[in-house]
């Protein structure tokens, strides 16, 4: 079983709606009783790990969060939403001509819906 130590990053991923979001924090002390890690954002966290679907994770005091700590995998998980959140948000505040919606189809698109 793992534990929090002061210093440590933590994650909290959450997929709402589609959407996945993460909430990024750091611990910055132990509680005297050395049950839970307090963050800079003021959470409590316990020490000791649950895991979960094969993750390490660690639960948050009065909330149904599990957090994680920050590995190069997540920040590629991050990077990677980031930029796909920036491709959604330009489509859906682009509006296109009826030529550039012809020209990305043909583009991307048309292969699919070619007729054999």
């Amino acid at each position: 079983m793992e534990t929090l130590n002061v210093g440590d990053k933590i994650v909290w991923v959450n997929n709402r709606f589609g959407e996945i979001y993460y909430t990024f924090d750091e611990v910055e002390r132990i509680t005297p009783m050395h049950t839970q890690a307090v963050t800079k954002a003021g959470r409590k966290i316990k020490r000791e790990s649950v895991g979960q679907n094969g993750k390490v994770c660690f639960s948050e005091v009065g909330a149904w969060k599990l957090w994680q700590r920050v590995t190069p995998e997540i920040i590629a998980e991050v990077k990677a939403e980031n930029r796909r959140q920036d491709a959604e948000n330009w489509f859906r505040s682009h509006n296109f001509s009826d030529a550039e919606k012809l020209e990305i189809f043909e583009r991307y698109g048309g292969q699919d819906l070619k007729p054999e």
